[in-house]
């Protein structure tokens, strides 16, 4: 143990540092982010899985339920898997020959760059670093020493990656054109390449027959996504995000693409460097956001921090040029904090972005230029509209609540009241959104409806107004830093046979799309 210790102490102190900033740092003042809302109702209704992602949040969501579902379990769970990936960033340049000082570079660098935000989120992103970042280290193993165990992890890694995010597949398409562009090449022919890649498979079939049975969910997913939000990237956008998503950590991640590219030192390891070109040439193509690049900077940081110490081996670079990338994270990190990891309130967050509007920091989805990040604006309002809908749906007699149904118009709304009115005993929350849709009840009549809606058109709406004998407006969200500001929550009573028809005509479309 005294050993053990002493060779690692460094990681183990910046892994503990990472795991403390994970939990300490965030305001009270933030809900769960719109995502994290609906990983966690997905633990709710298992299965192999989902319109979105394949089921490990779902297994997370239901430890995390089992746990109590507290904000700090929640928080939890991406904390230690962002830690886990520091420990392998670490791992990676001692690994490459580096010293305490490469060591501590690359982990920095990882420390304060938007892993940060990624880390704090009960998302599948967090994972999918880990996990590209695992392959990444026992493919540097297996180059420095060619045993095949180590490929049959990669595959095991592989297949649990896909099982989490179908982005896994970069790894895989990254690595082959690794192997062609490189003496690696002779790994295409190895055996033991396709029983790793047959391993990863058949890990990775319970989903794809899911997939199958659901006539592929996958492929609606991405045409929705690549319609309402990659039309909006641009590649001068996503270029740019390389740079912002690791800004502090941006020279020791270059040094690292420059170790494995172009010095003899790195020539054994070429193939990372290529595996890192073609997953950004990939996403420029397909438009790509470019967070999706991010599972790439680990494996890049731990060879910078080896190449930054050898560049800088002579006494004057070793005075001026290390003190000053070491200045360079840290200052800049901290400057930059409460952009990765929301330390302010919202107000003060607000003012705090006004100087970095014009960096596309504040650029969201639809390609417009916001107050907040729109991670931020979707981690407010929620408990606003969970305590407007309890409070709606409790002011109800008992025949009434028995008779109303609560649909909510995106899955924020849904997977929110969901987590919110748990435990203040709401039926069960149904949507339009997401996987929502599939969990709608196959036959159930409607009396009354509570409907949250995000247009406020819905309020004379012909299809409400003539098939409801009563709309009630019960409130609305008035955050203005929020992303859901102006939802309206309607009190519909007394639906009548014509409603019940068109809703479960909708319903059956739904299904005959998926089943």
């Amino acid at each position: 143990m005294n050993k053990f210790l002493r060779t690692y102490w460094l990681i183990l102190l910046m892994a503990a540092s990472k795991l403390a900033i994970q939990l300490l740092a965030p305001n009270h003042r933030w809900d769960l982010q719109r995502d994290e809302y609906l990983y966690l109702a997905e633990g709710n209704h298992l299965a192999w899985g989902y319109l979105e992602v394949p089921p490990t949040m779902a297994v997370l969501a239901l430890i995390c339920k089992w746990l109590g579902e507290s904000l700090l379990v929640i928080r939890l769970i991406p904390a230690l898997i962002g830690t886990a990936t520091i420990l392998f960033t670490g791992r990676i340049a001692k690994d490459l020959g580096g010293g305490l000082l490469a060591q501590f570079l690359a982990m920095a660098a990882f420390l304060f760059s938007g892993y940060l935000r990624m880390d704090m989120l009960f998302q599948p992103n967090a994972l999918e670093v880990l996990y590209f970042t695992w392959c990444a280290w026992y493919l540097i193993r297996y180059i420095q020493r060619p045993d095949h165990r180590y490929l049959i992890y990669i595959g095991i890694i592989l297949g649990l990656g896909l099982m989490n995010k179908y982005s896994m597949g970069l790894f895989i398409i990254g690595l082959f054109a690794g192997m062609i562009l490189t003496p690696y090449r002779k790994l295409i022919r190895n055996k033991y390449t396709w029983i790793s890649l047959g391993i990863a498979l058949v890990i990775f079939i319970p989903n794809i027959i899911w997939q199958i049975i659901h006539r592929f969910p996958v492929v609606h997913h991405m045409e929705e996504l690549s319609r309402t939000q990659l039309i909006h990237v641009s590649a001068s956008s996503f270029l740019m995000d390389q740079g912002l998503n690791c800004l502090a950590g941006l020279p020791v991640w270059l040094a690292g693409l420059a170790f494995y590219l172009f010095s003899q030192r790195g020539k054994p390891f070429r193939i990372l460097g290529w595996m890192y070109l073609t997953i950004i040439v990939f996403l420029l193509v397909t438009h790509g956001k470019g967070y999706y690049a991010m599972v790439c900077y680990p494996m890049l940081m731990g060879a910078g921090g080896v190449y930054i110490t050898r560049l800088s081996s002579s006494p004057a670079l070793r005075f001026t040029l290390r003190p000053a990338l070491v200045l360079w994270i840290f200052v800049l990190g901290i400057r930059i904090l409460p952009l990765l990891i929301p330390t302010l309130t919202p107000s003060k967050m607000v003012q705090f972005c006004k100087p970095f509007r014009t960096l596309g920091l504040l650029r969201w989805e639809d390609g417009t230029i916001h107050p907040l990040p729109q991670d931020y604006a979707d981690m407010l309002g929620w408990k606003e509209l969970g305590l407007k809908v309890v409070r709606t749906f409790s002011s109800l007699d008992s025949t009434n609540q028995a008779r109303t149904v609560i649909l909510c118009d995106d899955y924020g709304q849904s997977g929110s009241l969901e987590y919110y009115g748990r435990q203040d005993h709401l039926p069960p929350v149904e949507g339009k959104e997401a996987s929502f849709q599939l969990w709608i009840p196959r036959s159930q009549y409607i009396h009354n409806l509570l409907l949250v809606t995000d247009n406020p058109a819905d309020l004379h709406n012909p299809i409400l107004t003539r098939n409801f004998k009563k709309i009630v407006l019960a409130g609305s969200i008035t955050n203005p830093f929020s992303r859901e500001e102006g939802d309206l929550i309607l009190m519909c009573y007394g639906a009548n046979a014509d409603f019940n028809r068109l809703f479960h005509a909708w319903n059956q479309a739904v299904r005959a799309r998926f089943e």
